[in-house]
């Protein structure tokens, strides 16, 4: 039982388990638990966004992101608010009529606050994140680092 035992790739003779393991070329279209497992994993990794939106003493609602969303997608957000005097508001904005931006979800922060969070949110349409302050004039331009993780769950 040697190696010339062991059937070809994808061969109807794999019929026990040492047959099988390392023995299979599915892409992730087929259906053996090896696609399958190949499928899984790639709906698994994360796409991280980080950076620093300037907020404007302009004040009022201003975008600090927007995302292309093509699949069924998990989100995960996060603000370092350490700059911020001020409470303000975090929106999050999808095209759930396929063109304009609504919002989704609304976490209300505290100038107390080192940080915040939201998540998961799933969404399906293109999405936007904006911030707002809602306790007065931010009195200056404020730096708002930020970080995104999105997890695709369609491949």
């Amino acid at each position: 039982m040697g190696k010339d035992y062991v059937p070809t790739a994808d061969s109807a003779n794999n019929v026990v388990m040492s047959d099988v393991i390392g023995n299979k070329s599915d892409t992730t279209s087929g259906d053996s638990l090896v696609a399958q497992a190949k499928t899984l994993a790639a709906r698994s990794v994360p796409t991280i966004t980080s950076g620093t939106f300037s907020y404007l003493d302009a004040g009022g609602q201003q975008t600090v992101d927007t995302l292309t969303i093509t699949k069924a997608t998990e989100l995960f957000i996060m603000f370092d608010l350490s700059n911020m005097t001020q409470d303000g508001d975090i929106f999050i904005l999808s095209k759930v009529d396929g063109t304009n931006l609504r919002g989704i979800a609304n976490l209300q922060v505290n100038s107390f606050q080192d940080g915040a969070s939201t998540g998961p949110i799933y969404v399906n349409t293109d999405v936007a994140i904006a911030y707002a302050e809602s306790g007065g004039d931010e009195g200056a331009a404020r730096d708002l680092p930020y970080r995104i993780i999105q997890i695709t769950r369609e491949a």
